[in-house]
Formats: C-alpha cells, structure tokens, sequence
C-alpha cells in the first residue's frame, strides 16, 4: 500500500524556506517503484521546485538562519550580509522590517514567483525580497 497524497509544489517550497529560517535542510522521500519507475507525479513536483529554485536559489543556498526574529507574514533568511525576506502572507500591504535604516544598504523585490502546474495555471508561491545590509 503506497502513499498517493503528493505534495503541493507550492507546499514543499514553503517547507523548505521554513527549514532553512530554521538553519536546517530537508531530504525528500522520493524513489522508484518495484519496476524502477519514479510516479510520473513525482516527477511533476520535482520540476516545479526546479523552475523555483533556478529563480531563487540565491535565498536558500548556502542560507540560515537570519538573525531577526521570524515575521508574522513569512521567513527570513540570511547568507553574510544579505537577508532575504520571503513573503508568504502577501494579504497584508505594510511589511514591517525590523532593521535600522541605516543598516540598510539597499533593498531590491526579486521578480514574483509562479509555479506552472499542469502547464497551464500558474500559482503565485510569494513574493522575495533582498535586503543588503552594510558590514
């Protein structure tokens, strides 16, 4: 008896900023059948977190945890002097961030991210935003 609940996307992606907020990772289980064969569902997803990652990889690898506290309306994430604020709640239009202007070097909104699912609609995932601190 399998398992044939597949995770969304858009769910996994979320999962996995919240590991890296948390300066963790995360393994996937993902494997063949009896046959060798991988769920062609399988494959769906994996693509789809592809597409993301190529977009926004630059906010979880080599990322941990930020040194703010988590906002109410997603995560943080921190490489050196970067922090990339992944909006996750995009219902609210004031996003509070929790820094000194003057540590603030310059603040720029990555472009906003789909995901493709069945190649025909696309599902807003949220929105990143770079925030480069001064040393």
């Amino acid at each position: 008896n399998f398992d044939h609940q597949y995770k969304t996307p858009e769910m996994l992606v979320r999962k996995l900023v919240e590991c890296v907020s948390k300066g963790g990772n995360m393994i996937l289980n993902v494997g063949p059948d009896a046959r060798g064969q991988f769920p062609k569902e399988s494959i769906q997803v994996l693509n789809e977190i592809r597409e993301w990652m190529k977009l926004n990889k630059a906010s979880i690898y080599s990322c941990t945890k930020c040194e703010l506290e988590k906002p109410e309306w997603g995560r943080y994430t921190q490489k050196g002097n970067k922090i990339y604020a992944h909006i996750l709640d995009e219902s609210i239009f004031d996003i509070p961030v929790k820094i000194r202007k003057e540590r603030i070097q310059d603040i720029r909104r990555t472009q906003k991210v789909f995901l493709t699912i069945h190649l025909s609609i696309l599902i807003p995932i949220h929105t990143i935003v770079q925030i480069q601190l001064t040393r």
